[in-house]
């Protein structure tokens, strides 16, 4: 089982792939002109940050907090993570 340690200590390569591959898409939000897109990870959240100019990747880190994670509410689409049975 994938955990937030042993996510951390893989390659960039690495992380990139299994978060492209199977995180799920949540949110996107802008600060000071970077693009963050949030995902959700096998039950952890990972933020995706863009360079403004090049939009190459600049940082992937775990968000442990509810208060970052709090920025993106207004930005999430419910209606895509709540399935109606």
């Amino acid at each position: 089982m994938m955990t937030k340690d042993k996510y951390q200590n893989l390659s960039s390569d690495e992380i990139s792939l299994m978060l492209f591959n199977d995180g799920e898409y949540i949110a996107t939000r802008v600060s000071y002109g970077y693009k963050l897109k949030l995902y959700a990870l096998y039950g952890f959240y990972i933020e995706v940050s863009f360079h403004p100019f090049s939009h190459n990747i600049e940082k992937v880190e775990v968000l442990e907090s509810k208060k970052m994670l709090d920025l993106y509410l207004p930005d999430v689409d419910f209606g895509k993570l709540i399935t109606v049975r």
